[in-house]
């Protein structure tokens, strides 16, 4: 009886057990006999029948985006060419949030609009019904910023806010409501719709510090998930998928390509023994025993550099796109497919089973998807409107939210005035022979908003409790009432600050909007605190 034939495949790989990896990849030639003994060991000498690829066909699936949702409001997404970034990140401004810079500005521009499409007549009823600053006193001596841009405008500019009421009311002057300027008026309110009401699905979440929303698809029965995202820009890591997709893409398209071989700077040559140029020291490369992500590099590099062939596909903008068959014909003639596309991953669906670039995770584990959000690249964002810092101060036993900048009426931010209590008081009255005096606490410095903390079956919340001394700082990062959940603050603390952002879509037209962006703070705050002081008293 014959014994049954096994096949013994041999393989070499490289092994990181010194700290020393240069020595191996220098492989230094000291002996010609014995470099064709290493060759005959490796294998070089011996030819194989392995086919090249020289065709690749696949199928290219997607799942186009339909909404974008967050609670209970929805925006239908129509123009793939608005950045969607401006729907999720967008935050609402309202009456509050109308400036005197912003009635300024939307004044001046409504009546450039009527002067430069010839109805000067209109733009001057404008400014007699809705002069800025009508009502108020001329002789007010008042030297704040917006004091003094009150001045500068008082009777040049129309109140932008004024015309914007009176239009949603319908009682503009008749001069206004002419039919011929009727199309810059609405040009107007358009524009000045999107700068202080946002398409906004109000995704930020105050107690969690960061955007939360659920994006749609055509096609599949659960939505991707934007989590954890924190102003700094859209991209394909910012999205998860909730659950693996049943349905076949609803739009489907079938290319054929010609794969090419993998080429990258660096790449050694494709045979070990084969002399490299000069433009690359192999020797050069230092990874120590623990630097398992560089070793790792190396092996790509070296074992399976010449086995990776490209075949480039367009993925759809604005869809979760994916391959889902393709085919390989090789110089052989052979055909291999067609097969479906698996992430290139350990089997099973536990967390933490694998790694993927560029690929969605659906319960820990990578899917074989691509989302290609409509994002932007380079977007212009202005100077920070409001910036606070959330921090924690040992020595008080408190968290603070302090402000850094604060926007002024007139537009421009400034850093509050920080004021610190004095060490010493000042006796009432001649007669007071005392030497000390009893505080219980001193005043924390200007800006700094104190948050309390409450513990609850459902966790520990930092709330900003009312108070009149700091009930008109960051009433747009931090309104009243807002709860912080506690393990958001860490020992960094926590940089927030809202800026403008000014962009133009992949259509050509521009859009603004404003958003909050989070980033690590420095470390903790000392806000110098003290309870139960004996101040000295000075002596008049």
């Amino acid at each position: 009886m014959s014994e049954p034939s096994t096949d013994l495949i041999a393989r070499i790989e490289p092994i990181q057990r010194a700290g020393d990896l240069r020595p191996g990849l220098a492989a230094r030639l000291l002996d010609p006999l014995w470099l064709l003994g290493r060759q005959w060991m490796l294998g070089e000498f011996d030819g194989e029948d392995a086919g090249t690829p020289v065709s690749v066909e696949y199928t290219l699936g997607h799942y186009p985006i339909s909404r974008v949702r967050a609670g209970n409001v929805d925006i239908k997404v129509d123009n793939l060419g608005t950045p969607l970034e401006r729907a999720i990140e967008s935050l609402p401004s309202g009456r509050k949030h109308w400036t005197l810079q912003r009635r300024v500005e939307t004044g001046a521009l409504l009546a450039q609009l009527l002067c430069d499409a010839g109805y000067a007549d209109a733009a001057r009823s404008l400014l007699d019904a809705f002069s800025l600053g009508k009502d108020t006193d001329p002789d007010d001596q008042d030297d704040t910023p917006a004091a003094r841009l009150a001045a500068l405008t008082r009777g040049r500019v129309a109140d932008g806010e004024a015309v914007r009421e009176a239009l949603l009311a319908g009682t503009l002057p008749g001069a206004l409501r002419a039919p011929a300027i009727e199309a810059e008026i609405a040009a107007w309110n358009a524009l000045v719709t999107g700068i202080i009401e946002p398409p906004a699905v109000e995704a930020w979440q105050p107690e969690r510090l960061e955007y939360a929303a659920e994006i749609d698809c055509d096609g599949l029965s659960s939505p991707l998930r934007v989590s954890e995202h924190h102003g700094d820009g859209l991209r394909w890591a910012s999205v998860d998928m909730t659950k693996a997709p049943t349905a076949p893409p609803p739009k489907t398209v079938t290319l054929q390509r010609t794969p090419t071989a993998l080429r990258f700077r660096g790449m050694p040559q494709a045979r070990y023994w084969e002399c490299e140029d000069a433009t690359i020291d192999l020797g050069a490369v230092d990874a120590p025993a623990a630097e398992l992500g560089r070793t790792a590099m190396l092996q790509m590099a070296m074992v399976y550099g010449n086995d990776v062939f490209l075949a480039p596909a367009n993925v759809p903008l604005g869809a979760l796109a994916g391959v889902t068959a393709f085919s390989v014909s090789d110089t052989f003639g052979d055909v291999l497919g067609p097969t479906a596309l698996t992430a290139a991953t350990r089997t099973g669906t536990a967390p933490g089973r694998g790694w993927a670039l560029w690929a969605p995770q659906c319960a820990g584990a990578p899917m074989p998807w691509l989302f290609f959000p409509p994002a932007l690249a380079a977007p212009l964002i202005g100077e920070a409107v409001d910036d606070a810092l959330l921090a924690r101060d040992e020595m008080a036993n408190r968290v603070w939210a302090i402000a850094r900048l604060l926007e002024g009426e007139d537009g421009r931010s400034r850093a509050p005035t920080v004021n610190a209590s004095p060490d010493t008081t000042t006796a009432t009255s001649a007669e007071d022979d005392a030497d000390y005096r009893y505080r219980m606490a001193n005043d924390a410095p200007s800006g700094w908003v104190p948050l309390s903390l409450q513990v609850a079956a459902d966790g520990r919340r930092l709330v900003r409790e009312r108070n009149a001394a700091t009930d008109t700082l960051l009433t747009r990062l931090l309104p009243e009432g807002t709860a912080v959940c506690d393990e958001e603050v860490g020992r960094d603390g926590v940089s927030l600050r809202i800026e403008n952002v000014y962009a133009r879509g992949s259509d050509g037209v521009t859009v603004t909007w404003t958003r909050v962006r989070r980033s690590p703070g420095r470390g903790g705050a000392a806000s110098g605190l003290r309870f139960d002081q004996a101040l000295a008293i000075k002596k008049p």
